[in-house]
């Protein structure tokens, strides 16, 4: 019986290494078509899979409170506050400012917002005034080489 049981476990094991591998492959090799359609959380979980893959520790916040960042990224010794913007309409000041607090908050050296749509004049304006980097949908597409 308890080899059974034991059989049983490592099976479970397998089948959701299984899964774990068949969603990152999924998330990698997404198109904009796809990354359009995602929730939220989902554009998250694509974005800390194509940056690990450029040599970026990656770290999620809590999906509640989280303080105006998705993400943390570490590189060569300097942290990023992230905000992932997986969005229909055009991306304001918001975003800017919650990453900006986002970044305060988690003891960052630098911001950014990483979106599938656009930004407004406004948003630019002041992510140019307050140094936070911007991903439109083309740096998106650039970055990640992604398909439509």
């Amino acid at each position: 019986m308890a080899y059974l049981i034991g059989l049983v476990l490592v099976a479970c094991f397998i089948f959701r290494l299984f899964l774990f591998f068949l969603r990152r492959s999924r998330l990698s090799f997404a198109t904009m078509h796809r990354i359009d359609r995602m929730e939220g959380a989902d554009f998250e979980a694509y974005l800390a899979v194509k940056l690990r893959e450029k040599g970026y520790k990656v770290t999620f916040t809590p999906a509640t409170g989280d303080q105006g960042a998705d993400l943390i990224i570490e590189k060569r010794r300097q942290k990023t506050a992230v905000q992932a913007k997986r969005y229909e309409g055009k991306i304001g000041n918001s975003a800017v400012q919650e990453v900006i607090a986002g970044m305060a908050y988690y003891d960052c050296d630098h911001a950014m917002v990483i979106t599938n749509s656009e930004f407004t004049p406004a948003a630019v304006k002041l992510a140019e005034k307050c140094n936070v980097e911007l991903w439109d949908r083309e740096m998106l597409r650039k970055k990640f080489h992604i398909a439509n």
